[in-house]
């Protein structure tokens, strides 16, 4: 079977050290790979400087580094890649090759992403004192939506701005805008009323933090600032 003579191909494998070069000199170490069902494991290291991105691009070969060939069906930590050990890349083989005869060797190349760690976007979810807080960070920009539900309930829109970014840390701070229900001494029931606040905002990696301080002078007994901390995670 094709599977078979695949797999009894891969025995011979030898593995290979790739150290990818270019203006900044980042390397790509420690390539291995193990056998997962029809599918094969890559794993390597790459190092370079402290807050840079690479793309990793892998290949085969079945002639002794003669020729390579580039791994079409993969998936894993490809695209804007930290510096690290143990990342990995999944090769769906029999969707790329129907067959492989002799000795196979792997090599990654890695380039700089155009992005930097302080450029990452995505969508977050953090859980704030008695609350959560969900958005969007952009290059330059966070849209946030946060809700509390003690010391009473309150719904905020913060709209912030990246004012540093340095290696893995990215810092945001803006605006809060929203509405509070607390009690209405006019009406003599709850209602909703204004609420104001600063936002403040660090990314470091895929970790999310968030400082907000917001005020409402809705009602003499509400009015108060109300600082309100959060942590999550950008996906």
């Amino acid at each position: 079977m094709v599977k078979q003579k695949f797999f009894s191909a891969i025995l011979l494998v030898f593995f290979m050290f790739f150290f990818a070069s270019n203006l900044l000199a980042q390397e790509v170490s420690n390539i291995s790979f193990k056998q997962e069902g029809d599918k094969v494991v890559i794993s390597y290291d790459i190092t370079g400087k402290e807050g840079d991105l690479f793309n990793a691009i892998p290949y085969y070969s079945v002639d002794e580094g003669k020729t390579w060939t580039q791994l079409i069906t993969v998936k894993g930590d490809l695209l804007n890649v930290t510096s690290g050990t143990n990342k990995t890349i999944t090769w769906e083989v029999l969707k790329d090759v129907t067959g492989i005869k002799g000795a196979i060797s792997f090599k990654i190349e890695a380039e700089k992403s155009k992005e930097s760690i302080g450029d990452l976007k995505g969508f977050f979810i953090a859980g704030e004192a008695i609350g959560a807080r969900t958005g969007y960070i952009f290059k330059k920009w966070g849209i946030d939506v946060s809700g509390l539900f003690y010391p009473r309930v309150t719904l905020y829109l913060s709209a912030t701005r990246n004012i540093i970014t340095r290696g893995k840390i990215k810092w945001n701070a803006g605006a809060s805008i929203g509405r509070v229900h607390a009690f209405d001494s006019e009406l003599d029931h709850l209602a909703w009323g204004p609420l104001y606040g600063l936002t403040t905002e660090l990314q470091f990696k895929r970790l999310y933090f968030n400082i907000d301080l917001i005020y409402s002078p809705w009602e003499s007994k509400f009015s108060s600032f109300l600082p309100v901390a959060g942590i999550g995670f950008v996906f």
